[in-house]
């Protein structure tokens, strides 16, 4: 019986790092990929009663290659706005 335990627990797999937060280089929580990022974000808003500081999105981190969250609005997209151009 102790040895059957000790085979099933070596060939369980382990959580996926998607499922837990961790800190990278940039001091920020640091999610795999963005559905963890937004999964996280979802329970926190699941919570009840938000606050002035709970995020409101993810983003992806161009510093750590990671994902974080932010109480930050959403930034405009200025991609598609026509470019203005000076003359002089």
């Amino acid at each position: 019986m102790l040895h059957q335990r000790i085979i099933r627990a070596a060939q369980r797999v382990p959580r996926p790092l998607r499922h837990r937060a961790v800190q990278r280089s940039c001091g920020k929580t640091w999610f795999i990929d963005r559905i963890a990022a937004d999964l996280a974000l979802a329970r926190i808003r699941s919570h009840g009663v938000a606050r002035a500081k709970d995020p409101l999105r993810s983003y992806h981190c161009p510093r750590c290659h990671g994902w974080h969250l932010t109480s930050a609005p959403a930034r405009r997209d200025h991609s598609t706005a026509p470019k203005v151009t000076r003359r002089h």
